[in-house]
This record gives structure tokens, C-alpha cells and sequence, in this order.
């Protein structure tokens, strides 16, 4: 087949004649061609290289965003957990609370009713995430699950306690809850103690205070005896009925007499030092049908508010 030309005129700016230029059919179309193609490579490699560049910014943009997140995630379960320390600080309060109601306490109810574990699904595909976010995930996730599950355990208690107490209220007065001295300083627990060569049982708690310090009965009832006692020296004893009764030991003066009747936070007493006694402290015991207790089971209020102790 004959190649065909194409005649192409055109006049120069600078001289008048017209001149003519050939150009055979499959030169135009080879030259076309090449232009086409050399413009189709720049383009693509234009656009190769801006879809790097806006590639990798964007790639930056999401790890600082997925670190934010990460960090996020870390202070939100530090929250969650202080959120917990304080419900344990209710739950210890509630234990208190449903010890002197009478009432079982709270992990006893939680035993009872096989409340425990989880089961609890999650809704996120963990193949999608690192290791590292589905943990933080994962943690607070179930962090949450049990600290609603305690907030709902608390309220209920919260309900119980309400409906027993408010059934309980004046019993109440008559039960140990005070501190029996504003402040002082705790010198011996209650239980079995090392003494020289043998273990001895401490009855009591023993607070260390200045001479004279007000005493202070820490329930209500009927004073049943002002005496000197053996070892406890000055002493009284408060009964406050349903087989509950508290000793003060070691006093240096009284301040009622025997058969009165008291309040709570009445001022009984003055701390000494008689008996056996080597400084002025104050000697206080809990018994319930005649058989000791721990006095601070029966401090239902923080002891530090009423205490340095130490």
C-alpha cells in the first residue's frame, strides 16, 4: 500500500513566500504514537510518585493517631482502676456496715450466688489490631465489665443496708462504732503477742494519750460498774445490751457513776496510768457475750480520723 503524505503550508513570520512541508502518513502516526506514550509514562510516574508522597503522609498521620489512641487507651484503664481501688474502699466500708447490721457479707452473697469470671464477647475482629492495642482493648474492656458488675453488687448492698438499718436504727445506738479517744496513739492490737519467753494474748487495744485526755463511750447503754479492776487499775464497764459490753482501762479519774445511763460520745472517763501500767494509755475492750474481740472491728469510721497511728 502506498504511504500516503499529508502537505502542510505554512508562512515564516519573517519572509513573504509560503513554504510547504511533507510528511508521509506513517511518520505522523509513529510520531503521535511516541508523543502519546512518552506523555502516558510521565503521567504515570507523576502519579506514582504523588501517590507515595501523599502515601506516606498519610501513613505518619495514622501511627501518630493510632499512638494518641494507644496512649488514650492506657490512661483511660489508670482511671479504671482507681475507679477500683475506690470501690474496694466501699467494699471494705459496706463489710463494716453489714457487720454490725448483721447482715452476710458481700463476698459471701457473691459465693452463694456464683458470681464470678467472665464471659464476656468481644466485637472487634483482633486480626485487624496489633497485639499490643487488642491487650489494652481486651484490659479495659473487661475492667469495666467488673466494675460495673461491682457498682451494681454496691448499689443492691447499698439498698440492703439501707432497708436493715433503717428496721435497726435504734439497736444501732447501742453497738461500738466510735473511737473512745479523739487522738492518740496506738501502742498494741489486740491478739497473740510475744512476751519474754512465751506468747500472751492481748485482750484489747491499747492507745497511748496524755494524762487526762477525755474518754469517750463509744455506744450507748448502762454504765455497770466504776472500780479499781486487778491489772486494769481504775476501770468501768458499759453495758450496752444484747451481750455487748466495753471496758476502759487504766483511768485516772471517773466522770459517771455506776447504774448511769449513757450516751454515745459522752465523756466517761480520764486516761491514767494505774494497774499495770507503765505510761498513761488507755486500755479498751469490745466483748460480746463474754468473749473478746478485736475493738477495731467496731471502729466503723476511718481510725486515722481519730488516731496518729503508728
Amino acid at each position: 500500500m502506498k504511504d500516503k503524505k499529508f502537505r502542510i503550508l505554512y508562512l515564516p513570520e519573517t519572509q513573504s513566500e509560503m513554504r510547504e512541508l511533507l510528511i508521509s502518513r506513517n511518520r505522523l502516526i509513529f510520531f503521535g504514537s511516541a508523543f502519546l506514550g512518552l506523555m502516558f509514562i510521565f503521567m504515570t510516574t507523576i502519579g506514582i510518585l504523588f501517590s507515595s508522597y501523599t502515601g506516606d503522609e498519610r501513613i505518619a498521620d495514622l501511627s501518630t493517631e493510632n499512638q494518641i489512641l494507644k496512649n488514650q487507651i492506657g490512661e483511660t484503664n489508670d482511671r479504671i482502676n482507681d475507679l477500683m481501688k475506690q470501690v474496694d474502699v466501699i467494699r471494705a466500708k459496706d463489710s463494716e456496715l453489714r457487720l454490725v447490721s448483721n447482715l452476710p457479707d458481700v463476698d459471701e452473697i457473691l459465693k452463694d450466688a456464683g458470681i464470678g469470671g467472665s464471659d464476656f464477647q468481644f466485637s472487634y475482629n483482633p486480626d485487624l489490631i496489633s497485639s499490643e492495642a487488642d491487650r489494652l482493648i481486651r484490659d479495659n474492656l473487661m475492667s469495666l465489665e467488673k466494675l460495673e458488675t461491682n457498682i451494681k453488687l454496691e448499689l443492691q448492698s447499698y439498698a440492703d443496708l439501707n432497708e436493715k438499718i433503717n428496721a435497726n436504727l435504734d439497736k444501732l445506738n447501742y453497738v461500738p462504732s466510735i473511737c473512745p479517744i479523739k487522738k492518740g496513739r496506738v501502742t498494741d492490737r489486740f491478739g497473740v503477742r510475744r512476751s519474754f519467753r512465751s506468747w500472751k494474748s492481748h485482750t484489747g487495744l491499747d492507745i497511748a494519750a496524755r494524762w487526762g485526755t477525755p474518754v469517750y463511750v463509744t455506744a450507748d447503754g448502762v454504765v455497770e460498774s466504776v472500780t479499781w479492776r486487778g491489772g486494769y487499775g481504775k476501770s468501768i464497764i458499759v453495758d450496752h445490751g444484747n451481750g455487748i459490753k466495753t471496758l476502759y482501762g487504766h483511768l485516772s479519774a471517773y466522770t459517771v457513776r455506776r447504774g448511769q445511763a449513757v450516751k454515745r460520745n459522752q465523756k466517761i472517763a480520764e486516761v491514767g496510768s494505774t494497774g499495770l501500767s507503765t505510761g498513761p494509755h488507755l486500755h479498751y475492750e469490745v466483748r460480746v457475750n463474754d468473749i473478746m474481740q478485736n475493738p477495731e472491728l467496731y471502729i466503723f469510721f476511718d481510725m486515722v480520723n481519730y488516731l496518729e497511728v503508728k
